[in-house]
């Protein structure tokens, strides 16, 4: 009765509830074995191309020691194109919204939109942020805990949009927020940067440095700092000038990442 009552519950067959059993126990023992096949993938790619093709310098150390190599014969460098077809208008700067937006997929391991709530509440406490909004464009598992944060805390202001073509967030939005523990480009800052969204982001991951400037175009926060991180983001609220400043800073540094100029490093490569 057991097993029946357990095997209804999973939807599946005594087979295949007992498969499942035996790779749950034997967790452990199964990642090691993906990471070690994995590790090995890495070794043969290495071998057999002619060309390893990174987003980033940066991500050079990674991949070799992930994959046991010892040279960098073979490594070259391209980062992704900007993504939008368009770039905010000056006159769409200076009719920018009391919106802060992010952007991302709600999925809490990678993405910690948790954090930024907690930043949000916080942000929320001081008056500076008077009239202020946190528009969250996205779905994912973690939609549901999100919301019940929101409520539980009595977070005020947070706006959940939903899976949508973000264009006229971006448009509206004056900041934008990241808190991910992880990327491997960020493609988000770009089009926040395009639209005239000026970021605040962790320096979590090894490509961010390279999207943004701090001080110039962006404020890069360090790791896990909240209480900094908010303070950025009550800065810029409150700083027309500087926001502004940013806003044309970030449209005129990421164009570097413009189609063009990336399709251009593809055929060099192409035709060494």
């Amino acid at each position: 009765t057991f097993v029946r009552h357990i095997t209804r519950i999973h939807k599946g067959d005594l087979k295949s509830f007992l498969r499942w059993i035996r790779k749950t126990i034997f967790y452990p023992h199964f990642k090691n074995l993906e990471v070690q096949s994995l590790k090995a993938n890495y070794l043969s790619a290495y071998k057999n191309a002619d060309k390893i093709v990174l987003l980033s310098r940066r991500l050079t150390d990674g991949f070799k020691a992930f994959g046991g190599i010892n040279d960098n014969k073979k490594f070259n460098y391209i980062p992704n194109a900007l993504t939008l077809n368009e770039f905010a208008r000056s006159q769409d700067l200076d009719s920018k919204k009391k919106k802060v937006l992010i952007v991302a997929r709600l999925d809490e391991a990678s993405k910690r939109i948790s954090l930024a709530l907690e930043i949000w509440r916080r942000i929320k406490l001081d008056s500076r942020s008077r009239d202020w909004t946190l528009d969250i464009v996205g779905h994912g598992i973690d939609e549901a805990m999100y919301k019940r944060m929101v409520k539980n805390k009595t977070i005020p202001n947070v706006n959940f949009l939903g899976r949508k073509d973000p264009m006229e967030d971006y448009r509206d939005a004056s900041i934008f927020m990241m808190t991910s523990c992880k990327e491997s480009w960020g493609l988000t800052l770009t089009e926040a940067q395009q639209m005239g969204a000026v970021p605040v982001a962790f320096n979590t991951y090894e490509t961010l440095t390279e999207i943004l400037t701090n001080g110039e175009d962006s404020l890069v926060i360090p790791p896990n700092d909240l209480d900094q991180y908010a303070e950025a983001v009550l800065s810029l609220m409150n700083d027309d000038t500087q926001r502004h400043r940013f806003a044309v800073n970030g449209q005129n540094n990421c164009r570097r990442f413009a189609s063009e100029n990336i399709a251009n490093m593809w055929w060099k490569l192409l035709n060494s």
